[in-house]
């Protein structure tokens, strides 16, 4: 029996060839796939993306050189996600009471895979007149947003 369109109707007793029909077309649907990741890897299925993030770890006073007001600051962050990208690490001084200056730019960490950890030494400008002093690193990621920021301990300037 055929329907109008000219094709086999379905019958009760005919379910054996449904379900060998449906599983030959879903292996070509799985062929093609194949054929179309094999050639265009990009449009594979790709996991989930990674968790961006990034915290500095780790912010220790390396010494001073008093002839030039610079602290020396060795500055540890770990990154996520950010492989290939630089990230920017800023830096503000202030005293008791005030700031000295606001997020000047330091330098930047280019991570070399998705989860990646690194120290750098910095320098950093402070005031020649005696007092107390704190540095707070900034870390940004590739778009300007603020990822972490920790202050260093007292620095004394006499």
């Amino acid at each position: 029996m055929t329907t109008s369109y000219g094709e086999p109707a379905l019958s009760g007793k005919g379910g054996a060839s449904t379900w060998g029909t449906l599983s030959g077309v879903a292996g070509a649907i799985a062929a093609v796939l194949t054929v179309v990741f094999l050639v265009f890897p990009a449009m594979k299925p790709q996991p989930p993306p990674t968790q961006l993030g990034g915290q500095i770890t780790n912010i220790q006073f390396s010494g001073s050189d008093p002839s030039t007001s610079v602290a020396l600051f060795t500055v540890n962050v770990k990154l996520d996600g950010f492989n290939g990208k630089a990230c920017l690490l800023t830096v503000s001084v202030q005293n008791e009471t005030s700031w000295i200056y606001q997020d000047a730019q330091l330098g930047t960490y280019t991570p070399q895979a998705n989860e990646d950890s690194a120290g750098a030494q910095w320098r950093v400008q402070v005031p020649q007149t005696a007092g107390n002093y704190r540095a707070t690193f900034t870390l940004r990621d590739p778009n300007g947003t603020q990822l972490d920021q920790k202050q260093s301990d007292i620095l004394t300037v006499n």
